[in-house]
């Protein structure tokens, strides 16, 4: 089955978007692309700037309580292993080994804010929903930020480093197995 990957140029929130299509029983590794963001949001609901260049993912998880215990998956994604798993991803993206997290949600390179992430539930009953959400600099730049444009020496897809980044969450976050085609 291949899950649905959504793709804007431009959207309010990923995240936004993507907690009104988990409740209304989205998938679980469903991803929604923003080229750019009007409203994204970061930790404290504080503004992130979102502009075109940049890679704005969002990623719906929904499990049962059931279904968290048989597959070992923790109620809600910690920010510190989604940041892990995006840590490596970049790692073994540009054979750079300048990434470290930044408790509790920030990744840095090189010591520069290269991606943010923001992970936001809701519980009824007996099911949690919700999205992880990535900010992550690809083509774009801001003062005293990295991104991967720089890292690599050149232009990034931003579409492909995305579906990448939602296989590797998929199968290492939630459990789900599928190609990143």
């Amino acid at each position: 089955m291949e899950l649905p990957f959504l793709i804007y140029n431009e959207i309010t929130s990923t995240n936004a978007y993507g907690l009104e299509l988990a409740k209304k029983s989205a998938s679980s590794g469903t991803a929604i692309l923003a080229l750019k963001q009007t409203k994204g949001r970061g930790q404290f609901s504080r503004t992130w700037d979102s502009p075109v260049g940049g890679m704005y993912l969002s990623v719906i998880f929904r499990s049962s309580t059931a279904e968290r215990i048989r597959k070992k998956i923790p109620h809600i994604p910690s920010t510190l292993a989604v940041g892990s798993v995006i840590r490596d991803f970049l790692i073994e993206l540009t054979s750079q080994k300048d990434f470290v997290i930044k408790s509790p949600n920030d990744i840095l390179f090189d010591n520069r804010k290269i991606c943010g992430i923001l992970c936001e539930a809701v519980t009824c009953g007996f099911e949690t929903q919700g999205v992880i959400g990535i900010g992550l600099n690809v083509n774009n730049a801001y003062e005293g930020g990295a991104n991967l444009r720089e890292i690599m020496g050149k232009e990034m897809d931003v579409v492909k480093i995305a579906r990448m980044l939602r296989a590797r969450l998929n199968e290492e976050i939630l459990g789900i197995s599928q190609n990143a085609s």
